[in-house]
């Protein structure tokens, strides 16, 4: 690999390291936000409503494409010029899509974790099958219970 190969896979890595952390800090900005306006702690309540917004522009300058950069700026721009009412009915919906944002790699990876297994469990039916089929399988099965059906019938006769 050449340098400038490496330069732009570890920028890359370096970028979406940056994305998730800055949306984590707004998670954790946001549920503190919540307990602070639960709580009535004002001052907590007023710092955050400062840094919310701020820290939504950090995470829309590593979002990773155009439409959720523009997304996440618009809630930092409405939140910001928002009331407590406009706050509040904002943060549940954030939070939910930040989770989903930050958990989507992980389904993914999950996803294709659980498909893989499938592929292999079903290559290892097909060579039971196949594995029982040259050994005889059906036939000495099928000779088993005529066997046991005449025993039985000897029995009872």
């Amino acid at each position: 690999m050449t340098t400038t190969e490496n330069d732009s896979a570890s920028g890359k890595s370096d970028g979406e390291q940056r994305w998730k952390a800055a949306i984590g800090k707004v998670e954790k900005s946001l549920v503190l936000y919540k307990k602070a306006r639960a709580d009535g702690d004002s001052d907590t309540k007023a710092k955050l409503e400062k840094e919310i917004p701020n820290r939504l522009r950090i995470a829309g300058k590593y979002a990773p494409d155009r439409k959720t950069k523009e997304h996440i700026l618009g809630d930092a721009d409405k939140f910001e010029k928002g009331d407590d009412e406009t706050r509040e009915s904002m943060t549940h919906p954030l939070l939910q899509g930040l989770g989903i944002l930050l958990l989507a790699p992980f389904a993914l990876a999950g996803a294709t974790i659980v498909a893989a297994g499938a592929i292999v469990y079903g290559a290892g039916k097909i060579l039971m099958g196949v594995g029982d089929i040259l050994t005889g399988g059906p036939f000495v099965r099928r000779n088993q219970r005529a066997v046991k059906e005449e025993s039985a019938k000897d029995k009872r006769g």
